[in-house]
């Protein structure tokens, strides 16, 4: 009898040891599970925060683009217009020397029908507008309708308005003398990205 209860304290000391391997084995287990966890909640929010700066540096790098690229479109119709002045000047002045005003009336009508030209002024020497294709501003001094630069200059000036307007002014000169000035607002559309 007495090796029954031996057997029963035994089997009792094999039950709680495997109890007790089976707690430490859960919690090797729950402590690996949570490290794991642990380590991927880290590694998410690394990744995360390095996703969030890649899209800021892009972000930047997209608008520095964009912006360069208006500036050289921009760059680009303030060249082509100070090209486009030089034999329209000369055509006007021309036609100045010889007294034949009408002509001049001619060039400026047919020039205001090309594209994204908004409107043209000739002004005399002295600053009085005596062509425009805003009716309402001849006979008045440009000083008043517009910035009195462009009737001051000996060169050709383009100033940009805004990011879709450009306005050109350019000296008509005579043999010895200024006969007066050509202005020309330009306006294009700007460019759109997606």
């Amino acid at each position: 009898m007495n090796t029954l209860p031996e057997d029963n304290s035994s089997s009792k000391k094999t039950v709680g040891l495997g109890r007790l391997l089976a707690t430490d084995a859960a919690k090797q287990i729950a402590l690996v599970v949570v490290a794991a966890l642990l380590l991927l909640s880290i590694l998410w929010i690394w990744k995360s925060i390095e996703i969030r700066n890649i899209l800021k540096k892009d972000a930047a790098e997209r608008q520095q683009i964009k912006e360069q690229a208006i500036s050289q479109i921009q760059q680009s119709h303030e060249n082509h217009l100070k090209l486009l002045a030089k034999p329209f000047v000369w055509a006007v002045r021309n036609e100045m020397l010889s007294g034949k005003f009408s002509q001049v009336k001619l060039y400026v009508n047919d020039m205001i029908s090309e594209q994204n030209v908004q409107k043209i002024t000739i002004t005399n020497a002295t600053g009085l507008v005596i062509l425009s294709t805003n009716k309402k501003d001849q006979g008045k001094e440009f000083a008043a309708i517009g910035d009195p630069v462009y009737i001051l200059a000996n060169t050709t000036i383009v100033n940009s308005i805004n990011d879709s307007t450009i306005v050109m002014g350019s000296p008509v000169m005579g043999f010895n003398s200024r006969l007066g000035t050509l202005i020309i607002t330009y306006s294009f559309h700007p460019p759109v990205f997606n």
